[in-house]
């Protein structure tokens, strides 16, 4: 433990405004960490949103390479290489091929046309119902085009059959990893996220040798995309547990399932030399499901977590438009990608729980980070690394730029010398409920404060037994409380807007 700083850091739960002052060498100083080995100069990073598919298929691999450059000067630690989404070779994938051309087929017609419906509108925006930076921020991934197609948020570098257009597309991601990889500094390392068509392992292994190959440093296994949810015949094929191999069905849930996700994660750890990570998603990083499913995962030789994917959720319908979907312009709903500050609770719970539980586990944490704070509370908790993306696409690059001011002028105010020293501190305060409340005989029961009671009555009023235990006094002015009724539940704590009441020990 470090002595308590003479004053406390300015706390900034906003996000700051940009100014784009640009970083300096010296602002690194003491910021380095690691996951699993592999050394990086800061604790953050833009996360997966760029890719070498949809959107980036319109830029020349020269402007590719510089834009990632353009998040090293912002200050990245490290760069999130996305998505390479490999095919295995055609003699693996025939069976699998003809098992779901004909339903391939005909679901890659939209749904309006093949039942006669109109044509559905599309929303202007595709990002955030409530606005840039919103507290839901939601993509809305694939409309407009079938979904698997490479259109979504981050884009996708799906590997082709034919020898020739492969050949094509690695000359491509050669050239694009090695401007970076010429420029970039030597401790900003590259974190490939990869990914397959289904529960295919050969797809994944593919990816992985060809990640490998590019230069990938730590390889992270996307086997939880929720573009396959998006169908609405999603629960039956889990149901089924068919998964057909297009349109990646089956790799949300299913594939973190034990027979099925730590196969595949076994098949490309024992294909590459790197350390292997797998990427949860929201719905498996509840407890205590998240401790076994890690479990499974360590077993196999998995070295890290990311937490967390995008979730799934459904947009809300407006109250005062007879229930259609919030979204402007989107005469239509469907379950969708959803990402923000909702998930930083869940967040949390990750990381505390894969450090208590699984501690040979290293955590890379992804979801709901917003400020530089959240990025020190993440890394407090457990986390080697974090990455930020619904902050970025909302606010830009300079939220790179403020964690490096941030997190430097951080370790000043509180006297750490390096993020290293803070790694994890939590921990030492993390347990279960018995830590709290042990087993003292003692107990507790209501009491109140006139002196701070402004006589709101709003602790008499409460429902059950919080409320049976008190009443008004004659005049209406304080509470009385019956001591043969408390049952010591603190509902009147949490509800009295005065901190008039509180609990005293009795014999």
């Amino acid at each position: 433990m470090v002595d308590q700083p003479s004053k406390p850091l300015r706390n900034r739960k906003k996000p700051a405004p940009i100014n784009a002052k640009p970083v300096t060498p010296e602002e690194f100083e003491g910021l380095e960490t690691e996951l699993c080995g592999v050394k990086m100069r800061a604790p953050f990073a833009v996360g997966e949103m760029f890719g070498f598919g949809g959107e980036a298929w319109k830029m020349t691999p020269e402007e590719q390479a510089a834009e990632y450059l353009r998040w090293v000067e912002a200050g990245v630690g490290w760069l999130s290489i996305c998505n390479i989404q490999g095919v295995a070779p055609a003699e693996v994938r025939k069976t699998i091929e003809e098992k779901s051309r004909k339903l391939a087929e005909e679901e890659n017609k939209p749904r309006w046309v093949r039942e006669g419906l109109p044509p559905p509108t599309y929303p202007k925006f595709l990002f955030s119902w409530e606005g840039p930076g919103g507290y839901l921020g939601t993509t809305m991934m694939g409309h407009g085009r079938p979904i698997g197609s490479g259109g979504g948020a981050s884009g996708t570098a799906v590997w082709p059959t034919s020898p020739t257009e492969r050949e094509k597309k690695k000359e491509r991601l050669k050239r694009i990893i090695s401007i970076v990889k010429a420029k970039k500094p030597s401790n900003v390392p590259l974190v490939f996220t990869i990914s397959g068509l289904g529960a295919v392992p050969e797809d994944f292994v593919e990816s992985a040798k060809l990640a490998e190959e590019l230069g990938a440093e730590l390889i992270d296994l996307n086997n939880t995309c929720p573009v396959s949810c998006f169908n609405e015949d999603y629960p039956k094929w889990c149901a089924e547990r068919s998964w057909p191999a297009h349109n990646m069905a089956g790799a949300h849930m299913a594939m973190s399932t034990l027979g099925v996700g730590d196969v595949i994660a076994k098949a490309v750890i024992q294909s590459v030399h790197v350390p292997v990570g797998i990427k949860f998603a929201p719905e498996i990083c509840t407890f205590p499901l998240i401790i076994e499913t890690a479990r499974m995962y360590e077993k196999v030789g998995v070295k890290f977590i990311t937490t967390m994917n995008s979730g799934c959720a459904v947009i809300p319908p407006d109250i005062y438009n007879r229930g259609k979907s919030l979204v402007d312009g989107w005469d239509r709903n469907s379950v969708t990608g959803i990402q923000g500050p909702y998930v930083l609770p869940q967040q949390y719970l990750a990381i505390a729980a894969l450090r208590h539980y699984v501690p040979n586990m290293e955590v890379l944490a992804v979801g709901g980070i917003t400020t530089p704070e959240n990025v020190i509370e993440c890394l407090m908790l457990g986390a080697s690394t974090t990455a930020q993306v619904n902050a970025v696409l909302t606010r830009g690059l300079d939220v790179m730029r403020q964690n490096v001011h941030f997190l430097h002028e951080f370790l000043q105010d509180q006297g750490y010398k390096n993020v290293k020293e803070f790694i994890g501190i939590h921990e030492q305060y993390f347990g279960g409920q018995e830590y709290i409340a042990g087993k003292e005989n003692v107990t507790y029961i209501g009491a109140t404060d006139n002196a701070k009671c402004a006589g709101c009555g709003v602790c008499c009023d409460l429902p059950g037994m919080a409320g049976l235990c008190r009443h008004m006094d004659t005049g209406g002015r304080f509470p009385i409380v019956d001591e043969s009724h408390c049952n010591s539940c603190g509902s009147c704590v949490v509800a009295c807007p005065y901190d008039a009441c509180f609990m005293k020990k009795v014999a």
